[in-house]
């Protein structure tokens, strides 16, 4: 985020939800698939906020592009459905592969970036978002 020249109380905001993940989850290690959920849920939304903030010309997009990743039949499915049904490494390496090209489309198709490292910054942030949980 510090490369994207977003401003330091918002990469501040985003470590301290990535903190707060990390301990939500430490403090929960024998926690149930829908309280794990829950935790990575707060931090998607805490890091979509500030991508909302920093991209306010293109908050809307921020969000459908979420919208669109999440969605049922979007890249994350695609990928949880991929890594559920094969033990198979290299099948599990093409999963990740498809959604972050699926997501890097996404951004691509739907945001109207100022450059092309804005959109990379933007793609990359919510591949890791939206792989977490």
């Amino acid at each position: 985020m510090e490369a994207a020249d977003i401003a330091e109380s918002s990469v501040e905001t985003a470590a301290d939800a990535g903190a707060e993940l990390r301990t939500g989850l430490r403090a929960n290690a024998a926690a149930g698939e829908n309280e794990i959920k829950s935790l990575f849920t707060t931090y998607n939304e805490k890091i979509i906020d500030i991508l909302e903030q920093e991209f306010s010309a293109s908050a809307e997009t921020i969000v459908s592009i979420n919208s669109q990743i999440n969605g049922a039949g979007g890249a994350k499915a695609t990928l949880e459905t991929s890594i559920e049904a094969s033990g198979d490494t290299g099948a599990i390496v093409q999963a990740y592969s498809a959604f972050y090209a699926a997501v890097e489309t996404l951004v691509e198709n739907l945001l109207s970036a100022d450059s092309d490292a804005e959109a990379e910054v933007v793609a990359d942030i919510m591949i890791l978002v939206n792989m977490g949980n």
